[in-house]
């Protein structure tokens, strides 16, 4: 009996660090043509996969073992409520990140202000490698985006752990001070 507990403790601290030391690879696909916007999350080469489609009419969430579906839910509206908090989107631990724009808008002076616009963005973004495909002569408009980057997740775990412990911290402070 207690081989079998000390196997299923090793297990579990096998899978906690594969957990803690492979990246997460996420992929986002933004088009204004189908008014979608995708974002696929995935972890050890696919084997655990999650999909979040929004599109205009409706919004859902499916998890992927393998390819065998294991969880799906329909997202009705996304409220208001603001979930991210800046300090936590700093937390993240991104890697090897890109994004690919494509464009188009109604006048060509639109597009070329665009182009400018985006190279302004990626002078300050440093981390991020962004390629724009604009298309002056087109008579649609639309924006297609492409955007990826890996997920450190044992780092983004210890970062948003200690931008936590700040928050207590800074609380109990406060408290402090009254």
């Amino acid at each position: 009996m207690m081989y079998i507990l000390l196997i299923i403790l090793l297990l579990l601290t096998l899978i906690v660090l594969i957990l803690l030391f492979t990246v997460i690879t996420i992929r986002l696909e933004f088009n204004t043509n189908a008014n979608e916007l995708a974002v696929r999350l995935s972890w050890l080469n696919s084997l655990l996969t999650a999909k979040a489609n929004v599109r205009s009419s409706n919004s859902s969430i499916d998890v992927y073992l393998g390819k065998i579906r294991i969880f799906s839910k329909v997202i009705k509206a996304l409220g208001g409520k603001k979930i991210l908090k800046w300090k936590l989107i700093r937390a993240l631990d991104l890697n090897n990140s890109f994004a690919n724009v494509y464009y188009s808008f109604d006048n060509p002076f639109s597009t070329g202000i665009t182009s400018g616009v985006i190279q302004i963005i990626q002078s300050y973004l440093s981390g991020i490698k962004i390629s724009q495909f604009p298309d002056f002569l087109s008579f649609d408009q639309y924006v297609y985006i492409i955007a990826g980057s890996e997920l450190d997740l044992g780092r983004t775990l210890a970062n948003i752990m200690r931008v936590q412990l700040e928050n207590k911290n800074k609380r109990r402070d406060i408290a402090w001070s009254r």
